[in-house]
């Protein structure tokens, strides 16, 4: 993870053309497919913000969005854009996380998942933090249909800017969810360029899902 920040940190100036350079609009079609949820004046929670691309349209449909990340300079970057009503440097790895229990109707992640090999621990402090009935809106990224029912829970894929993602298979993936009360409503692939060679691209899914704790 520290790698991925440092990553991060050297990329913040630059992030936002990045993405579009690597033709990732997963920000854009999470909020289509969260839209019909959205309640104006609620509280959104983005774990991993970044430089904001996946909270800016909530906040413009009225959302109070509060983020969190582990770069610095990508909270700065964030934060000079207006939006954000608190953002906060936090190392996710570390629970809890600084929120009460069921404080936000609302939680995404778009491109954080990824960097980890197993979930369950931010999985889990999501399905706390939530409210009964939240919709939790993330990213993953997802291998190859050859080895998604192989053993094992992810694909390790190296990557030319020097971080490994970690392709998670969906069988993990249900059954994490289903562990930490989450129903599936919505699910979409997309596929993001791999840097400059087009044959190194990856593929990723956004789940929509919904807060079934009590």
């Amino acid at each position: 993870m520290k790698k991925s920040v440092s990553v991060h940190d050297e990329d913040a100036v630059t992030y936002d053309q990045q993405t579009l350079n690597y033709e990732y609009f997963a920000p854009d079609a999470i909020f289509g497919m969260c839209y019909e949820f959205i309640n104006p004046g609620e509280k959104l929670l983005d774990i991993g913000i970044g430089t904001g691309l996946s909270s800016r349209l909530f906040a413009r449909a009225g959302l109070k969005v509060y983020g969190v990340d582990g770069s610095e300079q990508m909270l700065e970057a964030c934060q000079v854009k207006g939006f954000a009503y608190d953002l906060k440097c936090v190392d996710i790895t570390e629970t809890p996380w600084p929120y009460a229990d069921r404080y936000f109707p609302y939680i995404i992640s778009s491109g954080l998942l990824h960097f980890f090999s197993e979930l369950d621990f931010a999985v889990k402090e999501v399905s706390r933090i939530i409210k009964t009935n939240g919709i939790f809106a993330f990213t993953i990224a997802v291998p190859p249909e050859k080895t998604d029912s192989s053993e094992g829970i992810y694909d390790k894929i190296d990557t030319e800017w020097g971080v490994p993602v970690f392709a998670h298979k969906s069988v993990y993936i249900d059954a994490i969810l289903e562990k930490y009360g989450f129903k599936l409503l919505k699910k979409q692939r997309l596929i993001m360029k791999g840097g400059t060679n087009t044959e190194n691209s990856l593929l990723f899914a956004i789940y929509i899902v919904k807060s079934g704790n009590s």
